[in-house]
């Protein structure tokens, strides 16, 4: 335990010594938090959404009519068959 308390005190010691340490160490994380806090958007929005509907019952049309009522889903693509799907 006296190793880590040698360790801090000497690392404070250098931190009080360097007179632009101090100032990145508050600058920097809280820089980052704002950039970070505007830049990273977690909302998902307008996801292209390939379909193929085999059964065509109320069923399946009332799940399409879900996925598509907001907007994070729009219908891009509607296929004839399971392998309709694929453009190369």
């Amino acid at each position: 335990m006296s190793r880590v308390l040698a360790l801090a005190q000497k690392e404070l010691l250098q931190i009080r010594r360097d007179h632009v340490l101090p100032r990145l160490i508050v600058l920097l994380p809280t820089l980052m938090l704002l950039l970070f806090g505007y830049a990273i958007n977690f909302t998902l929005k307008d996801i292209p959404l390939a379909l193929y509907d085999a059964s065509k019952d109320r069923i399946s049309e009332a799940l399409l009519a879900e996925l598509t009522r907001g907007d994070t889903f729009r219908l891009a693509l509607e296929v004839e068959g399971p392998e309709g799907w694929w453009r190369p």
